[in-house]
């Protein structure tokens, strides 16, 4: 049994129309956005408020025990038009306060034991801004926006886990100089961490994730089999150069998330899409899939390239067949011209000429 420290999915919270361009309030509802821009630092003319754009450039989530709160980064760009028909870009950096009760977001969990064990990932789409009102005063230009858009976010908590793990699997997948060390004594799992909710969860995509790298594996063997031309069995039958083995990816077990993290690290450190961040000689079977894959993908390309060229000889050759008809017309022309002009001059100077 081996302890593994996972994100499991808890829940989801997602609207179509959350207001994110706004000035927080605890006790007041959500106000508009507040803006003073300074006239005499883009000209000092009398203007007009064109439009408005928000655009979301990431966010901050911090967990308490009663809510969830969010500062989101949003660049606002704000149009100004002159009287003379010229505009204006100005550009304004906004924080925004979003926050939310564990009631509102999970109403299965309105209690959070510890708040270091979550976190979150937000999807925030295009956000419409809507002026609520502007007016000019003395240098200044007062602005009031609101913004809203949609929101997602995905509620993650760290579950630990234990897997059971083969001795003679883990031996097999080393090399001969890459033996595992003895394992040292392992401390005791606390049975309050195994009751933690998900943990069923997570055992249930550990089991699909091996189903999944064991169906690949068969795919593989079977493709193996597979019938092919003499001079690509000969391509294949060479050996694999150092390069191409470690350029061959291992099968690994992606997290519930797809988050890339290994067990030991906290949560803010990404490593890759496989849960134990390890890389290591491909097995025989990964080989020959990759290539297999390799020369199915090199015969497309030959393929692709015959029919360009068949492509163009045909073009080639309907350019000749005109060519020459349109030759023999001009051959054709001319001699009617010339029998033309016999007939003129005999007819002309046959009298005479003798």
């Amino acid at each position: 049994m081996v302890p593994v420290r996972i994100q499991v999915l808890m829940g989801q919270y997602a609207t179509l129309e959350e207001p994110l361009v706004f000035s927080f309030s605890e006790d007041k509802p959500p106000l508009p956005a507040r803006f003073q821009l300074e006239l005499d630092k883009i000209g000092g003319e009398a203007v007009h408020l064109n439009s408005v754009i928000a655009e979301y450039r990431g966010a901050h989530c911090s967990f308490r025990n009663e809510e969830v709160r969010i500062n989101m980064e949003i660049a606002l760009s704000i149009v100004l038009k002159s009287p003379r028909g010229t505009f204006t870009l100005v550009q304004r950096n906004y924080r925004a306060n979003w926050h939310r009760t564990w009631g509102e977001m999970l109403p299965e969990r309105r209690e959070i034991t510890d708040p270091g064990r979550w976190t979150a990932q937000l999807e925030v789409g295009p956000i419409h801004c809507e002026i609520v009102h502007w007016h000019r005063q003395g240098s200044q230009l007062l602005l009031e926006v609101l913004g809203r858009g949609p929101m997602k976010i995905s509620l993650y908590e760290w579950c630990d886990v234990d897997v059971n793990v083969s001795a003679k699997s883990s031996a097999e997948g080393y090399g001969e100089g890459d033996r595992p060390q003895p394992e040292t004594p392992r401390v005791k799992a606390n049975p309050k961490v195994q009751a933690l909710p998900g943990t069923k969860v997570a055992k249930r995509l550990l089991k699909g994730k091996r189903e999944q790298s064991e169906q690949r594996a068969n795919e593989a063997t079977a493709s193996s089999t597979t019938a092919l031309p003499t001079d690509v069995m000969k391509v294949a039958q060479r050996p694999f150069e150092e390069a191409e083995r470690r350029a061959i990816p291992v099968p690994s077990i992606s997290l519930a998330d797809g988050s890339l993290r290994r067990p030991a690290d906290s949560p803010g450190r990404t490593m890759g899409k496989s849960l134990w961040g390890m890389t290591g000689p491909a097995t025989a079977e990964r080989q020959w899939e990759h290539r297999l894959i390799q020369l199915q993908r090199q015969m497309a390309e030959k393929e692709r390239k015959v029919a360009e060229l068949m492509t163009e000889l045909q073009q080639t050759r309907a350019e000749q067949e005109r060519l020459k008809q349109e030759n023999q017309n001009i051959i054709r022309r001319m001699e009617e011209q010339q029998m033309r002009g016999q007939r003129f001059f005999s007819r002309v100077f046959g009298r005479t000429g003798a």
